[in-house]
């Protein structure tokens, strides 16, 4: 493990990255995503990914389609 970066640093950032990857190429609702990646309710995961990219899943996945 890195010097300075925690394991829960390590998890979140773990998470963002399987995110959007589901959000970009999967059409998987995103209450699915949330519980696939351990959020035990999907405002969790909202609140999470929107700290994480400042952007809303929904909102990022119609984005990553665009793109």
């Amino acid at each position: 493990m890195d010097e300075g970066v925690s394991y829960q640093e390590l998890k979140d950032q773990l998470r963002r990255d399987l995110a959007i990857d589901a959000l970009s190429r999967t059409g998987k609702p995103v209450a699915d995503i949330a519980t696939e990646l351990g959020f035990a309710e999907p405002g969790a995961f909202h609140r999470a990914f929107r700290r994480w990219t400042g952007s809303r899943p929904g909102a990022y996945r119609g984005t990553a389609a665009e793109g």
